[in-house]
């Protein structure tokens, strides 16, 4: 289990700096739990500000420290990055980034 915890971690923070060597400053995370709380909370050790979290599903309990939780459709119009991750519906949040005329080029896939 620590390995696959620190593997997680290792991705994570390596698609982090990537947003953060390419210019974004504004992330919009999206996808499962778990990742978004590692990106979440990694996102601050790099010039980068989490605007928000959007999980599949609605979180167990919420935080009064974290980002909070919205809809992608908020941010679709606005410069944001966002970056996905998520094992099991990654294809179905691509699909809807692209429907809501969401530029490839402000998604970052995290697998």
């Amino acid at each position: 289990m620590f390995d696959l915890d620190r593997h997680l971690m290792a991705v994570c923070w390596r698609h982090l700096a990537y947003a953060a060597s390419i210019g974004a400053r504004d992330l919009v995370l999206c996808g499962d739990e778990i990742p978004l709380r590692i990106l979440a909370s990694l996102a601050r050790f790099l010039p980068l500000r989490v605007r928000a979290l959007c999980p599949h599903a609605p979180p167990r309990a919420r935080s009064a420290f974290g980002p909070p939780v919205k809809d992608m459709e908020e941010f679709a119009d606005s410069s944001v990055t966002f970056m996905v991750a998520s094992l099991s519906g990654r294809d179905r949040l691509l699909a809807r980034l692209r429907n809501l005329g969401v530029p490839r080029s402000r998604i970052i896939a995290v697998w």
